[in-house]
């Protein structure tokens, strides 16, 4: 039992001895900046990914190219995989 009490008392204090990681505090302006781009990104990635899908477009509602199908050549595949990639650089 006194082994179990030390060994707790050991982890806590190890815990508590630690220093804490110094951490930038954000204000406000620079959330909200960093929000909108990061929102940007996703809203033009997305409208970009909706242009290359046809069907999808239909399914939300666009009329844009409601007489095509998607593309499912291996190409495209390979395309898709690439503008992935390099949306996520």
């Amino acid at each position: 039992m006194k082994r179990q009490h030390f060994i707790l008392v050991a982890l806590v204090l190890a815990v508590f001895s630690c220093d804490a990681p110094s951490e930038k505090i954000y204000s406000p302006e620079e959330i909200e900046a960093e929000t909108q781009k990061v929102n940007d990104f996703f809203q033009k990635t997305f409208d970009e990914a909706v242009d290359r899908y046809p069907i999808f477009q239909t399914q939300l509602g666009i009329k844009k190219d409601q007489d095509k199908w998607n593309d499912i050549s291996e190409e495209f595949t390979e395309r898709e995989l690439e503008i992935s990639k390099e949306s996520l650089q």
